[in-house]
């Protein structure tokens, strides 16, 4: 897994432009936090979290998420009114809560540097990752989309890589594994923090005192509650701030939904006994000597 930005390719959600700039220009500040996952695990989630944690619960709760936590590594189709989410974070006032898809090659400039932005690592049972992204590229209507294979164990060795998924690899943003493997190796770098999804789906209140030891915000108790109830799932599902199907139905099919379950174990639903089986092989073969482990239920 290589820490030089220029041996990765460019992901489907964004361009070699707004990677380069990123990678050697953008200008991070010591007040920064970086929220940064592998897609559909758990990013929206820990946005909001660290949202209320750092800006308030008010302003999280009445604020697009697309405007105070700017997804920066997205590009934007030049025509579309609005600008880049990276022009936008230049404009926030500090302190930033930024959102990434990208492993730390991409931030090695400051991740080596004596200061800078703190990182939150979200990461995710590989089995419940993939349906989720599976979920998620199906329901939405983009054109760059159309190439998705709409049948589950085609998907899903698509994303692995594997013979018998789709010739058009290209919508997966990073390898799931180098992608992960790659934060793990920093997990003992003092301005990064590793989340699993897992954990906060079974204990939230231990995992936001986390994130706010890891910040130095004082969590009091008014606090707590605020984030635990703007943060469950029935909150943000219905909430036109955070869940994008409901302000913008139409880039979305009928019956699907931005904030669709937020759960362990989905996987079950979808792997047959055997494929699962074979992905376990896959997962174990991956992740062996690297101390990464994952809760599947």
């Amino acid at each position: 897994m290589s820490l030089n930005w220029r041996d990765w390719p460019v992901p489907l959600h964004s361009s070699a432009e707004v990677l380069a700039e990123l990678a050697e220009n953008f200008q991070f500040y010591d007040d920064d936090i970086l929220v940064n996952t592998f897609p559909k695990c758990g990013t929206t989630l820990v946005q909001e979290i660290v949202s209320c944690l750092v800006l308030g619960p008010e302003r999280t709760r009445t604020t697009d998420l697309k405007l105070r936590s700017p997804f920066i590594d997205l590009n934007l189709p030049p025509e579309l009114p609005v600008p880049r989410p990276i022009d936008g974070a230049k404009k926030l006032d500090r302190p930033r809560v930024l959102k990434t898809h990208l492993p730390p090659a991409f931030h090695m400039r400051h991740l080596v540097a004596p200061s800078g932005p703190r990182n939150i690592i979200v990461m995710r049972n590989p089995k419940d990752a993939i349906v989720s992204t599976y979920h998620h590229m199906t329901s939405a209507r983009r054109d760059e989309l159309s190439g998705v294979p709409q049948e589950f164990s085609q998907f899903w060795r698509m994303m692995l890589g594997i013979p018998g998924g789709a010739e058009n690899t290209e919508i997966v943003v990073h390898d799931f594994f180098d992608f992960n493997l790659s934060w793990w190796s920093m997990r003992r770098h003092s301005r990064v923090l590793i989340l699993f999804y897992e954990d906060l789906i079974v204990d939230k209140t231990a995992e936001v005192k986390r994130m706010a030891e890891f910040l130095s915000t004082p969590l009091t108790e008014a606090l707590l509650h605020s984030v635990l109830q703007q943060t469950s799932f029935s909150a943000m599902q219905s909430n036109p701030m955070v869940n994008i199907t409901l302000t913008d139905p139409e880039r979305w099919r009928p019956g699907s939904n931005f904030i669709r379950r937020g759960e362990i174990g989905d996987w079950k639903r979808h792997f047959s006994a055997e494929d699962a089986e074979l992905v376990d092989g896959i997962i174990e073969e991956k992740l062996a000597g690297s101390g990464l482990q994952f809760r599947y239920e």
